[in-house]
């Protein structure tokens, strides 16, 4: 039985340099260590929870620890770091699972910080709607240690399948150096956490929702899911159902997640009249999703 692998963080030159040992010996993954770390990150990118109040930081503490102990609940596939060599290959075994065809790859990049590693790959694939549907809702699982930050989709030539350019990532543990109860070890988890519980199923909900909102005869051409913070979209419709195009950005920024909550904060549409016959009339809208703190 393979023995199970430990592991050593330890700063070099501004690397974070991780060792692992198991049974082949030791192996050395080198991540580029980020100062700022991810909670600096996320602060940047418009984080706003949890900030101290007049309760003090004891009270902050209080609502940090509530809210990991909430999103661990929900949450088993954050995994120790040591899983990081599966990353490429959890991505493969869905992919297949779903019957996708993958016509190209990345090199996997990792950031870390002294508590998380983010792993990320991006993958272009072929795929009819059901399979890439499939592969959505499994990647999205609780249990899944992968999560969907970007995903652009538009239909192949023939229209017979659709052309998918996906950017997934996965968030790992690193061994703890300090306490864990540190300030930054708790407001860092609790971030990760969130944007975990964001993502889950947020290019799902994002690309289900469009599609279902469009009139009948309305058609989607592209469709982008950038970070997990914006929604756009553009397709044609007949021109004489322009008058539908306000109500249609409308419904959409109304809708709603599949347990219950709103997905957008904003919206906007902009048409163009096509030419020469003028029968069709293309159409674009773009939305900004909820932060993650927020849903």
């Amino acid at each position: 039985m393979r023995p199970a692998a430990t592991s050593r963080l330890r700063n070099l030159g501004g690397l974070a340099v991780l060792d692992l040992h198991g049974k082949k010996g030791p192996m050395k993954i080198a991540y580029k260590y980020f100062a700022t770390s991810l909670m600096s990150l996320a602060l940047a990118n418009g984080w706003s929870g949890f900030q101290p109040s007049c309760q003090g930081a004891e009270q902050t503490s209080v609502n940090l620890a509530e809210g990991i102990r909430v999103r661990e609940a929900e949450d088993p596939g954050l995994l120790p770091v040591e899983q990081v060599r599966r990353f490429s290959s959890s991505i493969f075994t869905e992919a297949s699972r779903a019957g996708l065809i993958v016509m190209s790859t990345s090199k996997v990049t990792t950031r870390t910080n002294q508590f998380f590693a983010e792993l990320k790959q991006n993958l272009a694939l072929e795929a009819t709607e059901p399979q890439l549907l499939d592969f959505l809702r499994n990647v999205g699982a609780s249990n899944s240690p992968l999560r969907i930050q970007s995903l652009s989709v538009r239909p192949n030539p023939d229209g017979s399948r659709l052309q998918a350019s996906i950017a997934i990532a996965g968030y790992y543990r690193v061994p703890a150096r300090g306490k864990s109860g540190e300030p930054d070890a708790e407001q860092t988890e609790y971030l990760v956490l969130s944007q975990r519980r964001h993502l889950r199923q947020a290019a799902l909900d994002c690309y289900n929702l469009t599609k279902s909102t469009l009139p009948s005869g309305w058609q989607l051409d592209a469709f982008k899911f950038e970070d997990g913070k914006r929604l756009s979209a553009l397709g044609r419709a007949p021109a004489d159902q322009v008058r539908l195009l306000e109500d249609v950005r409308a419904k959409l920024e109304k809708a709603q997640t599949q347990d219950g909550k709103d997905l957008f904060s904003s919206g906007d549409a902009a048409m163009r009249m096509a030419t020469p016959a003028l029968t069709n009339f293309s159409w674009s809208m773009e939305f900004e999703l909820k932060p993650a703190e927020l849903r």
